[in-house]
Parts: C-alpha cells; structure tokens; sequence
C-alpha cells in the first residue's frame, strides 16, 4: 500500500493529500464507521425531537380544553436538574466508610 493518495473503499473514491502507510486503511476505515454513527445519532435525535413536538403540541391541545383561556406561552420551559445525578454514588461510600469505623 503506498502510493501518492488514493484510497478506494466503502463504495466511494476518498482522496487523501499524502503519501498512505499500512494504517491509513484501517484509520479511513474507523472514521468512515465512527462518522456512520454519528450521522445515524443525529437521525435518530431528530426523529426523538420531531416526537416531543408533537406530544407538547398534543399535550397543549389537551391543556386548553380544561382551560380554553390559559396562556401557554406563559409556561416557561423547565429543565430536568442534572446537577444532582451521581450524588448517591457519592454519599454512599462515604457513609459505608463510617458505618465500618463504628
């Protein structure tokens, strides 16, 4: 494998600027698989946010037949506190540590 810069693979021509080593081929290839899977995480975000949307929109259709009067745009968004998560792993231990030292 050498060559002044073509690789041929995953039923595309690539084109790389430099000379190629043996490990060209497989880093090309672990990019080519890492990028497939990012793109199909993005995918499948949006596809979970097109789903929110509807279900808000569901939910604020429901919402304003019990109160045709009530203003949603006043319901300021409320986000899911992460600051606490892990603090369990954290007390635990420390309580374990002192419960042994009684």
């Amino acid at each position: 494998m050498g060559g002044f810069g073509s690789f041929v693979g995953f039923g595309a021509r690539m084109i790389f600027p430099g000379p190629m080593s043996m490990a060209d081929p497989h880093v090309a290839t672990a990019l080519v698989k890492k990028r497939a899977e990012l793109s199909g995480d993005i995918e499948a975000t949006q596809a979970k946010l097109r789903q929110m949307i509807l279900d808000l929109e569901s939910l604020d259709k429901t919402l304003l037949m019990f109160h045709p009067d009530y203003k949603i745009e006043c319901i300021k968004p409320k986000a899911e506190d992460r600051s606490k998560r892990g603090e369990m792993s954290r007390i635990i231990p420390g309580y374990c540590g002192n419960q042994r030292n009684r």
